[in-house]
Formats: C-alpha cells, structure tokens, sequence
C-alpha cells in the first residue's frame, strides 16, 4: 500500500468521524481537497473494524493517485496513529477534548437526512440491517456524483477561457 502511496500525485486530507446508530456503526469521512465522501458500514467501533474500513477508504484514494497526509478527527481515534496511521506516513490532527470537527459533524447530518429520505421513500414499514448498511453507502456514493457549486463553477470558467 506504501508503494501506491509514493507515486501519487496529490495529497488528502480528510475528516473521519465513526458514529454508533441504534442499528449499525459507521465511519464516514469526507477529503476536504475534492470533497469526496464515504461512508463504510461497521460492525463496532473497536479498533479492528475501524482499521478496515480505514483500509477501503485509503485504498480508494490511492487507487484515484492521491495519498491521505492528515487526518482530522475526534480525540477517540488517537490510539489509532500508534498501531497503524505511522507506518503509513498519516499524521492525525485531534481536536481539542469535547470539540468536534464541523466539517465531519456536516457530512454525518448530511449522510444521516439522505438515508431517512430513502427510508422514507420505502414501502416497508420494517427495514433489514443490511439495506441500512446498503443506504448509506448508496447515500455517499449519489452525494459524490455531483460536484459542489464552487468546483462546477471552477470547471466551466476553465473551458470557457479556451
């Protein structure tokens, strides 16, 4: 994974936040470079879960040739920067103790209203665990489709001019 890492162009950085649902547990994160977002399904927030989905999300990332640099998060995934986040040449910057990062809380209430629109949308009075897992993933994946005001317009100023 270190050598994907190296040949990357762009660096990343991103917010994690993990949030325990009356259902199932999530990572989400959200690059504040391209603003793209994920949102992996978890079983609990131990540290063997979060590690893999750490894993799919800076896969992804070095698959699109950029490398996470800095992670930005709650003060709970300090223990991680000592297993893990080192050797991968990730630095983790905590906020202080009771804050939170508004970026990561934002994409959480964003992912949080497009899952309840879509469960809402379903003719089932009952929804299994695994379509909740299912919705936001999907929820992620539909708010990465389109890209934010001030990006589109970046785009087209840019064609326009040639």
């Amino acid at each position: 994974m270190q050598g994907a890492a190296k040949k990357s162009k762009c660096t990343a950085r991103c917010t994690l936040d993990a949030k325990r649902g009356s259902i199932t547990s999530r990572l989400t994160c959200i690059d504040t470079t391209v603003h793209y977002r994920s949102c992996i399904p978890m079983q609990n927030l131990k540290t063997e879960p979060v590690f893999e989905a750490l894993d799919k999300i800076f896969c992804r990332y070095n698959k699109a040739g950029f490398h996470v640099k800095t992670i930005k998060c709650d003060r709970a995934f300090i223990p991680l920067s000592d297993d893990m986040l080192d050797d991968m040449g990730v630095t983790i910057d905590p906020t202080a103790s009771g804050d939170h990062k508004p970026t990561a809380e934002r994409n959480n209430r964003m992912l949080k209203e497009s899952v309840r629109v879509a469960l809402a949308r379903l003719p089932y009075k009952v929804v299994p665990k695994v379509i909740t897992e299912c919705l936001g993933r999907r929820a992620a994946e539909l708010l990465n489709v389109f890209p934010r005001e001030r990006q589109y317009f970046l785009t087209f100023q840019s064609t326009a001019n040639h």
